[in-house]
């Protein structure tokens, strides 16, 4: 180029960062995808002692010492599988069971019928017949009650004539198995998550690298929207990094490694 002195580094050295992140949970053997991320930054903080001699009129630094070295990871993580969720509420996932029932009765008394929700304890829920407390007064779907089959909830909306304020529900549930991958979250009822984590490089452009971070500590550091106007739900998360004094004496935070073209 003209007006350059010194020859200048490759234009095949620009890059856009791209990439999979990968999650290997703690005493498993198995690596998880977590899918689509948006901002996906390490950062190294590190603290230090100064020392500023006192031999000279002025005071001039004269030696800095390392005391302390932090790795903070922070993802924005797009979608929702059941390990994301599972983070965003510090929580694990495990799986929905529930027994085949046929011909369940749940009774009600004193309900009130100005649109309050009720609700079955049920999944899946078929062959619904909702009658007053005495089963003489058989409710009309869409005109005394709405159901909510999937998730197991009546909404009384209109008492019909002859009802004794009671009420009692029969249904019919599927058993819902493991197999089936129904996630069920507790809230904050796994407080550590930590494991191996991978960010392996996909660009297009420019060379393509490989993060490994032996043993990551992965918290939410932002709140999980319910509600969007038009937004993508995300899961804020944040790792700390810890060293892994099995790896080879300088790499126990972990290692970038290049990826052969």
């Amino acid at each position: 180029m003209a007006g350059l002195i010194f020859k200048p580094l490759s234009n095949d050295l620009y890059a856009i960062p791209k990439a999979q992140i990968m999650f290997q949970p703690a005493g498993t053997d198995r690596l998880e995808l977590l899918g689509d991320t948006d901002e996906v930054t390490l950062e190294t903080t590190v603290e230090e002692t100064e020392r500023y001699t006192n031999e000279a009129g002025v005071r001039i630094l004269a030696k800095t010492i390392v005391t302390q070295v932090d790795a903070l990871l922070n993802m924005t993580l797009v979608q929702l599988s059941d390990r994301n969720r599972a983070l965003s509420l510090l929580g694990e996932a495990v799986d929905t069971t529930q027994s085949a029932a046929v011909a369940t009765v749940v009774q009600f008394t004193g309900v009130d019928h100005t649109d309050k929700i009720y609700p079955l304890d049920a999944l899946d829920v078929s062959n619904v017949v909702v009658t007053d407390g005495v089963g003489a007064v058989t409710y009309t779907i869409e005109v005394d009650y709405k159901l909510d089959a999937k998730a197991g909830f009546i909404q009384l909306i209109n008492e019909p004539a002859g009802a004794d304020g009671d009420l009692e529900v029969t249904f019919d549930s599927p058993a819902i198995l493991a197999a089936a991958g129904l996630a069920k979250i507790g809230i904050a009822n796994k407080t550590e998550n930590r494991g191996k984590l991978i960010i392996r490089g996909t660009n297009e452009v420019g060379p393509k690298v490989m993060l490994v971070l032996h043993d990551v500590q992965l918290r939410p550091s932002g709140g999980r929207a319910y509600i969007s106007e038009t937004d993508l739900d995300t899961v804020e998360v944040e790792g700390r990094v810890f060293r892994d004094d099995s790896q080879p004496a300088g790499f126990e935070l972990g290692y970038e490694q290049e990826i052969p073209a």
